[in-house]
């Protein structure tokens, strides 16, 4: 009993203190490039028009001091269409897939996300719109967010730009 009484402070003292994190098991280091892939342009007298289809060239590289197999790679691309002759601005996603065999360590995987069409258009010779809605609009890629996962469990993620997180997850 007297043993016991001089462990229990020690035993309390132990149970206050802050969870050690541990190293997480994996580590990727990621970098992401908006590309376009083509686009054409139509003008005319009262207005021009490019369609163009973009997407985003991702570079995992696997920092985890061993190689890891079967990663499956889900991405949500975050873009802005805006609609001219409106001041109305919608937000839209696009979600993707990709599946790395192997991620070698220290090695790197690279590939393209899903092409998205993006609109630009203008009015041209002076001509307006009479409720006031942009005579400009330009749709434009706003982000990325990517998970990996390895046997349903998520491994690793990244986001750019990083409050993307503070979302919902609406990849399927």
């Amino acid at each position: 009993m007297r043993l016991f009484t001089r462990l229990l402070p020690a035993l309390l003292f132990a149970a206050s203190l802050p969870a050690v994190a541990l190293p997480a098991p994996y580590s990727f280091d990621f970098k992401t490039e908006k590309k376009k892939l083509e686009a054409n342009k139509t003008t005319t007298l009262e207005r021009s028009v490019s369609n163009e289809k973009w997407c985003y060239t991702v570079t995992i590289q696997n920092q985890s001091f061993k190689d890891i197999s079967g990663v499956d790679i889900k991405y949500i691309v975050y873009y802005k269409v805006e609609q001219e002759g409106s001041k109305v601005t919608k937000e839209k996603h696009q979600d993707g897939s990709a599946t790395a065999a192997v991620l070698q360590n220290n090695g790197n995987f690279v590939f393209d996300t899903d092409p998205i069409q993006l609109v630009r258009s203008q009015l041209e010779g002076g001509f307006y719109y009479p409720n006031g809605g942009r005579v400009r609009a330009r749709d434009s890629i706003t982000g990325i967010w990517i998970r990996l996962y390895q046997g349903g469990t998520m491994i690793g993620e990244y986001a750019d730009p990083p409050s993307l997180t503070t979302g919902k997850w609406d990849a399927q």
